[in-house]
C-alpha cells in the first residue's frame, strides 16, 4: 500500500511539473517525448492512468504539436481520440490546435478537431447546440426586444457594410434579459452579393427605413435579397446569420456548431484568399472570444491578413485583441486607413479601419502628428476624432491644427473638427476658476473666418451643442453677424436657439438671444413646422419653464400672438386658458388649414380632455373631440367617394388635396398621438386608434396601410437618430 501511495505521488508530481513546463517553455522547446509518452498513456489498460494521460495532454500540448496529436489520432482508438478532443476543448489556448486538427487531412485526425472546437463553441453558446429559427418563430419576442429608433439609409451600400453600421448600434441593455450580451449579426462567407436581387417587398421600404434593432436587420436582408436565421433565442447566447438563399452550400438549417467550424476550417485552410478572408470576417463578427485570440495570433505570429481583416471588423465592433490595443498597433491600423484611402478605396472601405484606430483610443498618440501634413481630408478628420476621443492632443499635433485653421478652402466639417479637438484637448478651469491655457486661435476665426459655415454643417450632423461648447473653451465669442437673426439660414437658426437655451440659466441675455432666434426661425419657409419639430427636441432635455420662456420672447421680439400661441399648445406647453385661446374659432371654420389640423389634434389630446382621462367618465361632453371625429369622417367619405369616381374609370381631374402622409388631417392625428403617449395616457391613445381604424379600414391610402402596420404615430423626429449622423468625420 505504501509503495502504491508512493507511485501516485511521484505521478503528481511528474504531472505538476509538466505543468510548470507547459507554462514556461514554449512548445518547441518542451521535451516532445513527454507530450508522445502521455498520448501513447491514452491507451492504459488503467482508467486512471488514461484520465491522468488526457490532463497531461490537455498541459503540455502547444501550437507545434498538431502533426504529433494528428500522427496520434490516427493511430489510436475511439476512446483515446475522445480523450484528446476532451483536452484540447477543455482550454481556449488550444483553439488553434484544434482548428489545425479539424483542416487536416485524415479524417481520424479531423474528427478530433471538429469534436474539439465543438467542445469551444459550446462553452461560448452556452449550449450545448443551437438550431437556427426563422424569424416568423420569434417575431413578436423579437420586437420591443432593442431600444431607440433609427434611420438607415438602405441605397447605395452593399449588405455587408449595412449589416456592419447595424451591428454597432445593438443595446445590450434588454428589457425582458437585462445584462445578456448583445446579439451578434454575421453575414455567411458564402453571400454572393454579385447574384443578390431583392426580395417580395422591398419595394415597400422604400430607401430610407426607420425603426429598431430587428427592423433594419429585416429591411437590410429583404433590400439584399437575403434571409436571415436566429441562433440562441432560446437558450444561451444569441446570434444572428444573415445569408444567400441561392447559395451552392446552403446555410439555412445548419446548426451553429456545424456553421462555426467550417468558417474556422476555412480560415485554417481556405480554397481561396478571398474566402478565406470572407470566413475570418464571419468569425470575427460573431464576437466568439476565443476565435478572436486565435485570430490575432495568426496575424502576430504569421501576418496572416485574412486574419487582420476579421480583427479590424471586430475591433470596430467593440472586440479588440492584444496585437491592436498597442501603439504598434494603434499606429499599424492608421497607417493602413491613410493607405487605404491613398489607394482609392471607398470611404466605407476606409471606415473600418478608422473605427479600429478609434477603439485603440490614445495608446498610439505619438504617431498622430507625423502623417497629418501629408493626409488627405479624411485623414485630418480622422486625427481630430482621435484627439476629442482621448481629450489629450500631443503639442506638435495641437500646433499643426492650430496652423491649419487659417488655411484657404478650409471645408466646414475640417474647421468644425479642429475646433472641436482643440476645446476636447483644452483643460478644464482649476478649482480656483483660473482658466488653462489655451490654443492661440488664429483672429479671423474669431471675427467669423468661416464660423458660420461649419456652424451650419455641426447642425445638419448634431453636433452643434458640442461646437457652441467647444468655441466658448477656446474663448471665441459669436460673430456680430449672427446678431442679425434674419440672415441667418434655418439650421444655424436652430442651433443657436438650441445653445441660448442651454446657456438661459448661467446668462440673463440667452432668453431674449432665444426669442430672437424662435422669431426669425418663424419667418422661414416651413417655419412653423421647423420651430415646432424644433420644440418637441428640446423639451427632451429642457424644462417647460424654459421652453415657455423663450415662446414669450419670441412673441416680445415680433412674433404673431396667434402663432406663438398654437405652437405653444402643439408642444404641449399651453397651460388650460392658452389652450382654449389657440383654438378658438378653428371649429367653426368650414375647412381646417395643416395648422388647425395640428392645433386641433394637440387640443383632443390636453390634459383635461376626454382622451387623456380614458376610459373614465368626463363631467363634461369634449366638444372638441366630437368635432375632430365629424372632420375626420368627412375627409374618409372624400377618399372613398374619390375611389369610386377611380373604380367607374372617372379620375378626378386634380388630385384629392389629402392625398399624402403630410395631409393635414394626418398631422393632427399624428399630433394628438404623440402629445397623448408622451403624457404617458395609453388607454386613450388606443381608444384613438381604434376609431381610426375602424374609419379607415376600406380607404386605400397610404395612411391606412401605416395605420394597420402600427406605424401611426411614426417615431418622433426628435427621437430618431441617423446611422449616418453616428460617424461624421467618416461619412459613414
Amino acid at each position: 500500500m505504501l509503495r502504491t501511495r508512493m507511485s501516485s505521488q511521484r505521478r503528481l508530481l511528474r504531472i505538476l511539473a509538466c505543468a510548470c513546463l507547459a507554462a514556461v517553455l514554449p512548445g518547441s522547446a518542451r521535451a516532445s517525448g513527454d507530450l508522445q509518452g502521455a498520448l501513447a498513456r491514452l491507451s492504459s489498460p488503467a482508467a486512471s492512468d488514461r484520465a491522468l494521460a488526457e490532463r497531461e495532454v490537455a498541459a503540455l500540448a502547444g501550437p507545434a504539436d498538431a502533426p504529433l496529436l494528428a500522427s496520434a489520432a490516427k493511430a489510436a482508438g475511439a476512446e483515446a481520440r475522445s480523450r484528446i478532443a476532451s483536452a484540447l476543448k477543455s482550454d481556449g489556448r488550444h483553439f488553434g490546435l484544434a482548428a489545425a486538427l479539424a483542416a487536416w487531412p485524415d479524417p481520424a485526425a479531423a474528427s478530433v478537431g471538429d469534436e474539439a472546437l465543438a467542445g469551444q463553441a459550446a462553452a461560448w453558446l452556452g449550449a450545448s447546440d443551437q438550431e437556427p429559427l426563422p424569424l416568423a418563430s420569434v417575431e413578436r419576442e423579437l420586437r420591443g426586444e432593442f431600444s431607440s429608433h433609427w434611420r438607415l439609409e438602405l441605397a447605395g451600400r452593399g449588405l455587408e457594410e449595412t449589416l456592419d453600421r447595424i451591428a454597432r448600434l445593438v443595446d445590450a441593455r434588454r428589457e425582458s434579459r437585462p445584462g445578456s450580451p448583445a446579439p451578434a449579426l454575421v453575414l455567411d462567407p458564402d453571400f454572393d452579393p454579385e447574384s443578390a436581387r431583392p426580395l417580395a417587398g422591398a419595394e415597400e421600404l422604400g430607401s430610407v427605413v426607420t425603426g429598431g434593432f430587428e427592423e433594419l436587420v429585416y429591411a437590410a436582408a429583404v433590400s439584399h435579397g437575403a434571409f436571415f436565421d436566429i441562433y440562441g433565442w432560446e437558450e444561451g447566447r444569441t446570434w444572428i446569420v444573415v445569408r444567400d438563399p441561392r447559395a451552392t452550400t446552403p446555410t439555412g438549417g445548419r446548426p451553429a456548431q456545424a456553421l462555426l467550424r467550417a468558417w474556422v476550417r476555412a480560415v485554417e485552410r481556405p480554397s481561396s484568399p478571398a474566402a478565406g478572408l470572407r470566413a475570418a470576417r464571419a468569425l470575427a463578427s460573431t464576437g466568439w472570444p476565443a476565435a478572436l485570440l486565435w485570430l490575432d495570433r495568426r496575424w502576430s505570429e504569421s501576418g496572416d491578413e485574412s486574419a487582420l481583416s476579421g480583427l479590424v471588423l471586430a475591433a470596430g465592433r467593440g472586440g479588440l485583441t492584444p496585437s491592436l490595443a498597442s501603439p504598434k498597433g494603434a499606429e499599424l491600423l492608421l497607417q493602413r486607413f491613410d493607405l487605404a484611402l491613398s489607394q482609392g478605396a471607398t470611404r466605407g472601405a476606409a471606415a473600418q479601419w478608422a473605427r479600429a484606430v478609434l477603439a485603440v483610443g490614445g495608446l498610439g498618440s505619438e504617431s498622430w502628428a507625423p502623417g497629418f501634413g501629408g493626409a488627405g481630408q479624411e485623414g485630418r478628420l480622422l486625427r481630430c476624432a482621435l484627439v476629442r476621443a482621448a481629450r489629450h492632443c500631443p503639442a506638435d499635433l495641437s500646433a499643426a491644427l492650430t496652423a491649419r485653421l487659417s488655411a484657404t478652402g478650409l471645408s466646414p466639417a475640417e474647421r468644425c473638427a479642429i475646433l472641436l479637438a482643440l476645446a476636447a484637448a483644452t483643460p478644464p478651469p482649476d478649482p480656483s476658476g483660473t482658466p488653462a491655457p489655451r490654443a492661440p486661435i488664429p483672429a479671423a476665426v474669431s471675427s467669423d473666418g468661416g464660423l458660420t459655415e461649419a456652424f451650419e454643417w455641426a447642425a445638419s450632423q448634431g453636433l452643434a451643442r458640442e461646437l457652441a461648447a467647444g468655441l466658448r473653451a477656446l474663448g471665441i465669442a459669436e460673430p456680430v453677424n449672427w446678431n442679425d437673426a434674419a440672415r441667418l439660414s434655418a439650421p444655424l437658426l436652430e442651433a443657436l436657439f438650441s445653445d441660448a437655451l442651454v446657456r438661459g440659466e448661467a446668462d440673463p441675455q440667452a432668453g431674449a438671444a432665444a426669442g430672437l432666434r424662435l422669431r426669425a426661425l418663424l419667418g422661414k419657409p416651413e417655419g412653423e413646422l421647423r420651430a415646432l419639430a424644433l420644440l418637441d427636441r428640446e423639451s427632451l432635455w429642457t424644462s417647460v419653464e424654459r421652453l415657455r420662456a423663450a415662446l414669450s420672447a419670441a412673441r416680445t421680439a415680433g412674433a404673431e400672438a396667434a402663432l406663438v400661441l398654437r405652437l405653444s399648445l402643439c408642444a404641449g406647453l399651453a397651460n388650460s386658458g392658452e389652450a382654449q385661446s389657440a383654438v378658438s374659432g378653428i371649429m367653426d371654420r368650414p375647412e381646417w388649414s395643416p395648422a388647425d389640423w395640428r392645433a386641433m389634434g394637440a387640443f383632443v389630446a390636453r390634459p383635461a380632455g376626454a382622451l387623456a382621462h380614458w376610459p373614465d367618465e368626463q363631467p363634461d361632453e369634449d366638444a372638441a373631440l366630437g368635432t375632430f371625429l365629424v372632420r375626420l369622417d368627412a375627409v374618409r367619405d372624400a377618399l372613398l367617394e374619390s375611389q369610386g369616381r377611380s373604380a367607374a374609370g372617372q379620375l378626378p381631374s386634380t388630385p384629392p388635396a389629402r392625398a399624402g402622409l403630410d395631409a393635414g388631417w394626418v398631422q393632427g392625428v399624428t399630433r394628438a398621438l404623440v402629445l397623448l403617449r408622451a403624457a404617458q395616457r395609453d388607454p386613450g391613445a388606443r381608444e384613438l386608434l381604434r376609431n381610426l381604424r375602424l374609419r379607415f379600414q376600406r380607404v386605400r391610402h397610404p395612411f391606412r396601410a401605416e395605420l394597420m402596420g402600427g406605424r401611426i404615430p411614426p417615431p418622433s423626429e426628435a427621437l430618431l437618430k441617423d446611422l449616418a449622423l453616428r460617424e461624421p468625420w467618416l461619412g459613414y
